[in-house]
């Protein structure tokens, strides 16, 4: 059938290794126009990652306060583990130390070795941003591998749900995430992902809270063998008792049966785009969430609107990077939920604990069984990102005591020290001890206003009545 013919573009998934080009230096000094030109330039260039750098280093300020927030928050909690993120030493034999990866400008980075790190992908932004932006890069090489070595396609399909006022997060993540297993493994749909050639699927789940309530909705990219576009789905209408008037998808077989028996006129064609919308539809009714819209219940992207969601963040996409992304329509999405309830608003804070017990312990990409091996990613947990750095050979700037760390944690110098040492690598500066200082006098003017103050109260205290007649008599 033509229906199910495949182009010879499509037939060949070979594994063939990209070919890397080099530009020769010798080409870039040549194209050099004049000294003052150059200097101009690298002196712009200067500026600019100086931008760079400090912007992230606020960032990483906010991410700071966000995660002691989360730890104030969740305490008394079953997601406890973020509070012993950044707090603890991992081997009490040793000192916190702060490592720097030797590297200038603004790739240059500085980070505590030593240290207890939870890997809470769900409640800590620190842990988030570190290993979802390993994740983004892992999705890139996918992405680029799967189209340009193995010339297969990669849409992104997004399904929503309908925005239903108050009800269960957890129950309402249960239910979408069992409509689309569903939709990637049922009966029908085996028959359709057959029909396009489905490798396999990178799933992300991503959370925003609104007037209505909670709102889950699902990224995911599907690895194909063939565009879908080019793919027209057979359908007719059942002729049985039971079922009669009710459409079904025909196989192969079916269809060249339909034909040979001269009933082609039965047949109605449908792409693929349409086809999932319909069935998005119905899957999302028979599980129990109600009925989403037909026209964006579930809604094809590919091409440039891919990559410019891969290209996010140095390769970040949108599947990965929900931590960056400013929920719509006055939607919040988890870590605004977190920074509401820093600046006051108790009800946001609440929200985000219904948030946190829900995605507890579950990961924020899913993919599909043996698509890494395909694509050649290796298997890295959370666990083995984080601990990276502390196996790196990176030079160790500064070694921390356990007293002195107590008083870093005590007034929030995490994030501080680690600009600061970053800071006196790029211009070989001592704002390291600068901060310290700073730290180590207000620590000490805080304890003399404190002992100044028990002296008064103490000055101030006056005995009971009782006290003074029995001494008198």
């Amino acid at each position: 059938s033509a229906t199910y013919a495949n182009t010879s573009h499509n037939n060949h998934l070979n594994i063939a290794a990209r070919q890397h080009f080099a530009v020769s230096a010798d080409r870039v000094c040549d194209s050099a126009s004049s000294l003052g030109t150059i200097t101009k330039f690298n002196s712009n260039f200067s500026h600019k990652k100086n931008k760079i750098s400090a912007k992230r280093q606020s960032a990483r300020a906010a991410n700071f306060k966000l995660t002691d927030t989360a730890k104030n928050l969740l305490a008394n909690t079953a997601q406890k583990r973020v509070c012993v993120c950044m707090s603890h030493r991992l081997n009490q034999d040793e000192n916190i130390s702060i490592k720097h990866n030797g590297q200038n400008g603004a790739d240059g980075r500085a980070y505590y070795s030593n240290i207890i790190q939870c890997s809470s992908v769900h409640t800590c932004i620190v842990c988030n941003n570190r290993i979802m932006s390993k994740r983004s890069k892992e999705i890139a090489q996918a992405y680029d591998y799967f189209t340009s070595s193995l010339y297969g396609f990669v849409p992104m399909l997004t399904l929503t749900i309908p925005h239903k006022q108050g009800g269960s997060l957890e129950k309402q993540l249960e239910l979408i995430n069992h409509a689309y297993k569903r939709l990637m493994d049922d009966r029908i749909m085996r028959q359709v992902w057959q029909i396009v050639g489905k490798v396999g699927a990178i799933k992300g789940v991503e959370y925003t809270h609104g007037k209505n309530g909670h709102h889950n909705h699902i990224h995911s990219l599907m690895f194909l063998e063939k565009s879908h576009h080019d793919i027209k789905l057979p359908i007719a209408r059942w002729n049985t008792p039971k079922r009669k008037g009710m459409l079904r998808l025909l196989n192969e077989k079916q269809e060249k049966s339909y034909i040979e028996k001269g009933l082609q006129a039965q047949i109605s064609y449908m792409n693929f785009s349409d086809f999932i919308k319909f069935y998005w539809v119905k899957l999302c009714r028979d599980v129990g969430l109600g009925m989403p819209s037909l026209e964006n219940g579930a809604v094809i992207t590919e091409g440039d609107n891919v990559k410019s969601y891969i290209a996010k963040h140095k390769s970040a996409q949108e599947i990965t990077n929900s931590r960056d992304k400013k929920a719509k329509h006055g939607n919040r999405n988890q870590w605004e939920l977190l920074l509401d309830y820093q600046n006051g608003d108790k009800h946001a804070g609440a929200i985000f604990k219904e948030y946190a017990q829900a995605f507890s312990g579950g990961k924020l990409l899913r993919w599909s069984n043996g698509l890494k091996a395909l694509l050649l990613i290796d298997e890295v947990d959370d666990e083995a990102i984080i601990a990276v750095d502390d196996e790196a050979e990176h030079e160790i700037k500064h070694e921390i005591k356990p007293i002195l760390w107590q008083l870093i944690k005590r007034y929030n110098y995490q994030a501080r020290l680690l600009s600061a040492v970053e800071n006196d690598h790029r211009n070989n500066t001592d704002e390291y001890h600068n901060e310290l200082k700073k730290m180590i006098n207000h620590h000490k003017e805080r304890e003399r206003k404190k002992a100044i103050a028990e002296q008064k109260r103490i000055a101030d205290l006056r005995p009971p009545d009782w006290f003074n007649d029995h001494h008198c008599a």
